[in-house]
């Protein structure tokens, strides 16, 4: 009998340390591929990729508040890190700890929505922040880009597919701040060929018309069906912005679109993370005679193509200011021939007039 409880405590204990082998070793493997995960959060520039990343990683398997706590401080502002934690909640294995999530907004209202969509529902609520793909545009009359033949824009030989856009555009992850808004616009028509409707329904997630006028003339030549932008119009009720956009589409089209001459000949050129940084300098001075001492430093030692050139003079509000870089800038543009492109960018006929005398005294 001795001998038997012996045998039996041996094989408890045994089994006992087999228990925590595994655990130890569970853990380990937990830990390497939560260490994984945040390595490939941090290598992964784009934003989209990181909240997906997150949103599969903590909705298919349990995780931990700790976890998901690291996770949030990668997210890029409280609207998308309100979304992964509402997600992730459901998953949360210790939700005792989930009230240390709330720290990590900057802003109260969100920590309370999640708290009330948490705490009082079983976490399982939509986001309610993607664009709407399913909007009600029925008022507005959308170009037919289908056999188009006409000027297309810069880079853009052929528009996303329909499908892949409805699929592209149900998964943007718009900011709150519609000024932060209208640059994440900017990139995508950058990065991407579309025609105008798709440029359009991208336009009207701005709520500022403002900005929704510095959007349409920034995306304009870099559109591929650009004869049909006059339809962008209707996206603007004010009659100044509406008159400024009509003209600013009317100068590029009666001369023959974008420039297509992006670098110099000596093929020097100013990557797009190097000219960001090129705008932030600009932008930075608090006076627009610093910017314009810092737009022609900029302007004189960098090979900037045509595009890049008209960044930088939008940064300038007035008419008069823009000119003196476009005048400047003359002696440095790559294709002095397309200098007339830049004619759409001044608001008034007087200074397009001077404009004018300026490119016929060059020639």
């Amino acid at each position: 009998m001795k001998r038997t409880t012996i045998i039996v405590f041996a094989l408890i204990l045994v089994l006992l340390m087999h228990k925590q082998v595994w655990a130890q070793n569970n853990n380990a493997n937990s830990d390497k591929v939560f260490k994984e995960f945040i390595a490939s959060i941090q290598a992964s520039p784009n934003r989209g990729v990181r909240y997906d990343h997150a949103r599969q990683y903590f909705t298919t398997e349990w995780r931990t508040t700790l976890q998901l706590l690291d996770v949030c401080y990668y997210m890029p502002n409280d609207k998308i890190k309100y979304r992964l934690c509402l997600m992730a909640y459901p998953k949360i294995i210790d939700k005792n700890n989930f009230f240390n999530i709330y720290d990590t907004f900057s802003t109260l209202s969100y920590a309370i929505r999640l708290y009330h969509n948490t705490q009082a529902t079983d976490g399982s609520l939509e986001p309610d922040n993607y664009p709407d793909p399913n909007r009600d545009y029925s008022a507005i009359d959308f170009p037919n880009s289908d056999g188009y033949v006409g000027q297309t824009g810069v880079n853009c030989g052929l528009p996303m597919a329909q499908n892949d856009f409805d699929y592209f555009f149900s998964h943007l992850l718009f900011d709150k701040n519609d000024n932060q808004q209208l640059e994440f616009l900017k990139q995508q028509v950058t990065t991407h060929c579309f025609s105008t409707a798709q440029i359009m329904k991208l336009g009207l997630e701005l709520q500022l018309e403002k900005n929704r006028l510095a959007f349409l003339k920034f995306a304009f030549d870099k559109c591929f069906d650009m004869e049909n932008f006059m339809k962008s119009l209707q996206l603007i009720s004010h009659t100044y912005y509406k008159d400024d956009l009509k003209m600013y589409i009317e100068d590029g089209l009666a001369f023959g679109g974008p420039d297509t001459v992006p670098y110099p000949d000596n093929d020097c050129h100013v990557g797009n993370g190097e000219f960001s940084q090129v705008l932030i300098s600009i932008e930075d001075q608090k006076f627009s005679n610093k910017q314009k001492d810092m737009a022609k430093i900029h302007i004189e030692k960098k090979c900037l193509s045509m595009e890049q050139l008209k960044e930088i003079v939008a940064i300038f509000n007035f008419d008069k200011d823009r000119l003196e870089i476009i005048k400047f800038l003359y002696d440095y543009v790559p294709a002095p021939d397309k200098m007339y492109t830049f004619r759409g960018m001044l608001k008034f006929l007087s200074t397009k007039q001077e404009f004018d005398k300026f490119l016929i005294s060059k020639q």
